[in-house]
């Protein structure tokens, strides 16, 4: 049974309950180009007790199918739609290894979709050398959370927003993909302007 708020991962399928309704995501074709997932919604509103209740015989289902299945017998409002499937983040829980590549313009972990952000060569104030990358969305997928110490000092209260940022030092093992990086920014950057 999964409470209000509550996020897990069965049998390829990822669900969320919310407070109206329960979204499952097929993850077999998760962060993969030129696919679909397919995602159902199941909403009861309003109550959202009885979603709650009967969350458990879904969840526990073999595979997708069958959670579509048991969801469509319930009787409640049931949606379907597809998803881009590499919009959809998929399941890292049993992943050791990460494949991280980095381009002139972003980061790409596993072949997923490129996070997009800019490389910046810096000094940190004891003359350290350092490569700044910022992220050029202000969400990114949980797996770049994971792998890097992410600095964002968004304040919500007061309306203030940063987006991600990582200082890859010269002790960083990526330093120096990170460091090729800037430099073919720069590179990049110096072409445009003799062209």
């Amino acid at each position: 049974m999964l409470t209000i708020g509550q996020t897990t991962v069965s049998n390829g399928t990822r669900f969320h309950m919310w407070a109206g309704c329960l979204k499952a995501t097929d993850l077999t074709n998760a962060g993969r180009r030129g696919k679909t997932c397919r995602e159902f919604t199941l909403s009861t509103w309003p109550n959202p007790m009885d979603l709650v209740c009967i969350s458990g015989s879904i969840v526990d289902a073999v595979d997708f199918d069958a959670a579509r299945t048991a969801a469509i017998a319930t009787g409640m409002k049931f949606e379907e739609r597809p998803l881009r499937a590499i919009d959809v983040e998929p399941d890292y829980s049993n992943v050791t290894e990460f494949e991280i590549k980095f381009f002139h313009n972003g980061i790409k972990i596993n072949g997923g979709k490129l996070i997009k952000g800019s490389f910046s060569k810096n000094v940190t104030t004891n003359g350290k050398p350092v490569v700044a990358f910022y992220a050029s969305e202000y969400q990114n997928p949980a797996i770049f959370y994971k792998l890097f110490e992410v600095r964002n000092n968004t304040e919500t209260m007061t309306d203030y927003f940063e987006r991600d940022s990582i200082d890859f030092t010269s002790e960083h093992p990526f330093y120096g993909e990170a460091l090729a990086a800037a430099d073919a920014k720069s590179a990049r950057w110096a072409a445009r302007k003799v062209a």
